[in-house]
């Protein structure tokens, strides 16, 4: 099973790339705040309440960082909307994995593993992460695109402007 675990990865990434020879593989000053956010993702998901951001902020676009931050403080017993899901996979559940499957201009394609803690769900969540490059060249998440067709920057201007 541990094997086939080291394996899912790229058997995804063949599977869910499009046909290009570098389907899988980007730049890795786009790659790693992928990766780092990801992993932070994964990590924070077993403590309560609320995620601190603070420890992200570079990863992530001053305008999706101040919106986020705000959406999260937002209270559902106010009668207005809140952020009510993850919004690094799309879902309520949670995040075991991400791969990066995709890279194009400044945008990513990674497929998010996702399902009830401990079991995976049948099929990654495909997003797309909309990258920004910063004033020193390094890459920051600007916004993520759902396969649904909303995007992440909407969804928050939506609840903040209730």
């Amino acid at each position: 099973m541990q094997a086939f675990r080291q394996v899912l990865p790229f058997l995804v990434c063949v599977a869910l790339a499009p046909s290009s020879a570098l389907a899988c593989s980007c730049s890795p000053a786009i790659e790693t705040p992928i990766t780092q956010l990801y992993r932070w993702q994964i990590g924070r998901q077993d403590t309560p309440g609320r995620p601190e951001l603070k420890s992200i902020q570079n990863l992530l676009s001053p305008a999706l960082y101040q919106d986020m931050s705000a959406a999260y403080q937002l209270n559902p017993g106010e009668g207005r909307g809140y952020l009510d899901f993850d919004p690094f996979s799309g879902t309520q559940v949670y995040t075991h994995n991400v791969l990066v499957v995709a890279c194009s201009g400044d945008s990513a394609d990674v497929a998010v593993f996702t399902g009830l803690k401990g079991r995976l769900s049948e099929t990654p969540q495909r997003l797309s992460l909309q990258m920004q490059q910063t004033a020193d060249g390094s890459w920051v998440v600007g916004d993520v695109s759902y396969p649904s067709g909303f995007q992440l920057s909407s969804d928050l201007s939506g609840l903040l402007k209730q």
